[in-house]
């Protein structure tokens, strides 16, 4: 972990306690602190989340409640969504067959091996058809034992991931670095008017997600020309 501000706009700085140069943010400085190609570790995530989870409750002069109260209604439905999985003994589709379709069409369509790590509109748009097919097989997926009911739960959280990852593939109209974003039909990088953050915003109710192009100062929504918010409309996986 360090401490202090990033040269780079838009990364923020860590104290050993998980808060960041903004005041009003905590995260795990292991999570966010880097990029892609710096290594992250799960044990690291936990340790730091729960220090930046106490700091912040520290700082906003809440106490923990050791026995909140809670909805036993609530408890009880989220209690029927986990285990859900291991009551379809008849389900089509295991975890594992689930994920190998998932995996097969983002290496296919967005920018897996198989296409060099390249990709396209053409290939993105059915990339995220065929995702949106295999959503719809997720209510008949089963799960075996506690293990695979795991393994379904992760595979459902990863389905998600991979659509709002196309979801910004296809929003950003140029090339990057190889590996990162490779496209095709914008083969070059367009700083002119690329220089900005592609975000997303998703509503858990509706399973709608909206990409958003914010500039790079951490200042409002960029609005105008082709960087308009644009609407990507997702069912939800959950």
């Amino acid at each position: 972990m360090f401490e202090g501000p990033l040269p780079r706009p838009g990364i923020f700085g860590f104290n050993p306690e998980g808060a960041p140069t903004s005041s009003e943010f905590f995260s795990p400085p292991e999570h966010v602190a880097g990029g892609a190609p710096l290594p992250k570790f799960v044990s690291g995530c936990f340790a730091e989340g729960k220090i930046a989870a106490m700091t912040a409750l520290r700082r906003s002069g809440m106490k923990i409640a050791r026995s909140p109260g809670l909805d036993l209604a609530q408890v009880t439905e989220e209690e029927d969504r986990v285990f859900s999985y291991l009551d379809h003994a008849d389900g089509e589709y295991s975890p594992e067959e689930i994920e190998e379709r998932m995996q097969k069409v983002m290496d296919e369509y967005a920018g897996g091996i198989r296409t060099a790590y390249k990709m396209n509109e053409a290939g993105l748009s059915m990339a995220d058809n065929y995702l949106q097919r295999i959503v719809s097989d997720l209510p008949r997926m089963k799960a075996g034992d506690l293990h695979e009911l795991m393994n379904a739960h992760e595979v459902v959280d990863r389905i998600d991931v991979s659509r709002v990852l196309v979801a910004h593939l296809r929003a950003r109209k140029e090339s990057r670095w190889p590996g990162f974003q490779s496209r095709t039909d914008f083969p070059d990088m367009d700083p002119e008017n690329w220089s900005v953050f592609v975000n997303s915003v998703r509503d858990l109710e509706t399973g709608e997600t909206r990409i958003v192009f914010r500039p790079l100062d951490g200042g409002g929504d960029l609005k105008g020309g082709h960087q308009e918010d644009k609407e990507v409309f997702h069912g939800n996986s959950h």
